[in-house]
Parts: C-alpha cells; sequence; structure tokens
C-alpha cells in the first residue's frame, strides 16, 4: 500500500541533511529543536528506516538516508516550482540582499533578470560589503539574504558552488618581480584577504597591500595597470587579467564556497523566491534551509 509522504517532514529532513544540526535546522524552518526532531520520528517511524545518525557531534546522513535526500530534494523542488508558478502574479514586496561587489558584478545580472520575470512586483534592495561583515548582518536581520564566500569548514549558510581561489595580474606585469609583492585586495572583512595572509605567512613571504577597494572594477584596474596582483574567485576574473597558474612562485591558495546566507527567522515568500531563484543560477534547484 502506498505511503504518502508529507513534505514538510521531508523539508525538515532535507535542512538537518545540509546544515548537520537539528538547531540550525529549526532555525531556518522557524520551528524549534523538539519540533524538528519529532517529525524526523514521524518520517523514520513511516520509512520505518533510520535516516540520521544522532551519535556524533554533528549530525550525520546514514545510508538509508542519503537515499532518501535524493528524492526528498526533487519531491520538493517540484513542490516549490509548483507554487512559485502559481504564486507569482501575488508576490510583492521588498527583499533586502547583501553580497560583495564582485558577485554583484558577475552573478546578479542573471539572477535579477530571472527574478524580474517571476516577481516583477517585488523590490530588492541590494547592499554591497564584504562577506565576514555582511554575515552579521543577516545574522540580526538587517538583510533576508545574502550571496557570500565562505570556507568549506564553516557550517553555517548553505553552500551553493565550491570555487577555487586564484592569483591574477595583466600579462607581463613587473609587479610579480616587485619585492614585496604588491596586492590589490578588497579591505578588511574579506576573507579572500584573510587566506592570502595565511598563504604568505606560511611561506614567510613579504606582502604588502598596495591598493585596497571594495570595487571590482577599481581592483581591476589597478592590476591591468601592472602595479599589483590580486586574487578573486575563478568564476569572477575580469577578462583582460590573467590567472597564474601552479609555477608562479606564488602561495597555493585553498578552495573556497560560493554560498547562501538567510536571515535566522521566517522569510517572506518573496524572499523565498529570490532564494529559489539564486540556487537555480548556481544550479541547485531546492527548498530554501540555511545561506546563495
Amino acid at each position: 500500500m502506498s505511503r504518502p509522504l508529507d513534505l514538510d517532514l521531508l523539508r525538515a529532513f532535507v535542512a538537518i541533511a545540509e546544515t548537520g544540526s537539528f538547531t540550525r535546522a529549526g532555525q531556518d524552518l522557524g520551528r524549534t529543536q523538539s519540533a524538528v526532531s519529532m517529525q524526523i520520528k514521524r518520517l523514520e517511524d513511516q520509512l520505518e528506516s533510520r535516516l540520521l545518525d544522532r551519535s556524533r557531534r554533528n549530525v550525520a546522513v546514514t545510508g538509508e538516508g542519503r537515499l532518501l535526500l535524493g528524492y526528498a530534494k526533487r519531491l520538493l523542488q517540484l513542490n516549490d516550482e509548483a507554487v512559485a508558478q502559481l504564486l507569482r502574479p501575488e508576490v510583492d514586496g521588498a527583499v533586502k540582499l547583501g553580497t560583495p561587489d564582485d558577485y554583484a558584478t558577475c552573478f546578479l545580472p542573471g539572477i535579477l533578470a530571472s527574478f524580474a520575470q517571476a516577481a516583477p512586483r517585488v523590490r530588492i534592495d541590494v547592499a554591497c560589503d564584504e562577506s565576514l561583515d555582511l554575515i552579521g548582518e543577516v545574522e540580526a536581520g538587517r538583510l533576508d539574504l545574502a550571496l557570500l564566500t565562505r570556507t568549506p569548514a564553516m557550517r553555517d549558510g548553505e553552500a551553493l558552488r565550491r570555487e577555487r581561489l586564484v592569483w591574477c595580474a595583466s600579462p607581463g606585469s613587473p609587479a610579480l618581480r616587485a619585492e614585496p609583492l604588491p596586492l590589490a585586495l578588497f579591505p578588511e572583512g574579506c576573507l579572500f584577504r584573510q587566506l592570502v595572509a595565511q598563504a604568505f605567512d606560511a611561506e614567510g613571504r613579504d606582502w604588502r597591500v598596495a591598493y585596497s577597494s571594495p570595487s571590482l572594477t577599481a581592483l581591476a584596474a589597478a592590476v591591468s595597470a601592472g602595479l599589483a596582483v590580486t586574487v578573486l574567485a575563478e568564476s569572477t576574473v575580469p577578462s583582460g587579467l590573467q590567472i597564474l597558474e601552479a609555477g608562479s612562485g606564488l602561495p597555493q591558495l585553498p578552495s573556497v564556497e560560493i554560498a547562501l546566507f538567510r536571515r535566522p527567522d521566517t522569510l517572506s515568500t518573496a524572499a523565498r523566491l529570490l532564494a529559489q531563484h539564486i540556487r537555480e543560477t548556481f544550479g541547485r534547484a531546492q527548498p530554501a534551509l540555511a545561506a546563495a
């Protein structure tokens, strides 16, 4: 006999699987930890399967849970797409979105164009700042969503894409021969800047910030002029700049993740729809559960 699955139970399961925490999943879903725990128990009882391993510090998905996870995401995606299509004419209001300038330049055009077709009555207020500063704005509820950089070790937010950090310079740049190495970087609060400092410190090499700006265009101008070298996510490198591969003599850089962060309380319908469009841009059309 068929056992229809409750979408609310599946949504709770996916949230826990993605965040690794009942507490964070509850915050994302606007429910208490105990309520989320009861939802998972009901789902496990219905399927007669243990879906989550609670014996570890971070909750882990079992083998049967991983099997369900793919189906759960597909079911929720279809549900959310259907609801979004039907609700489109009624969605209005405003959404406050935060993102660094490089992501605003490279990713927002496609996101905003798609969203404007789906919800033309919604106003989007965009705040550009450094990732670490924007996290605080989201946590305080002053922003609804933020598309930010995080390291793979960070647990907050919803990972959308793994990105390679790359060194960039103009072809034949004289800056590469300067000592200490002149860098053009985003201001303090940019995760890239912290990772660069750690990479140079690990090698004991001197470097200096020659140019600093929150604007990708301004940094690219300094680098294009041969005055400095910069570090960017690979997807955001402007045309005209050369990616310096292994063998350039520069420290190896770690990968980062582009992640979607969301305010801790309940999102409006407009904000949930924008979050869905951000996921679709990055190839992850699935229901909202953590932060792009």
